[in-house]
């Protein structure tokens, strides 16, 4: 690693074996209701793989006690 901690790249996005948050879903979802970041890991090509733990909306179904589809109201529509 160089001096200071710094991280470089390959030629690639990132520098393999960081670590970083990541989201996909919609914006505004993230920590509402079942809506949760993971995170995802630089490989060795210096390009970024799946984030992994995320959970990101879907549709409501009124199933669970949960916010299913991460817009602030729970089992307000839906199967079941």
């Amino acid at each position: 690693m160089p001096p200071g901690g710094a991280t470089t790249t390959t030629g690639g996005e990132c520098a393999p074996g960081v670590m970083e948050d990541c989201y996909s879903g919609p914006d505004g979802t993230l920590g509402v209701g079942a809506c949760q970041g993971g995170q995802r890991e630089c490989q060795g090509d210096g390009t970024w793989g799946a984030c992994a733990g995320e959970v990101v909306p879907l549709p409501e179904t009124c199933n669970t006690p949960d916010d299913d589809d991460c817009n602030g109201e729970v089992n307000e529509q839906g199967e079941g």
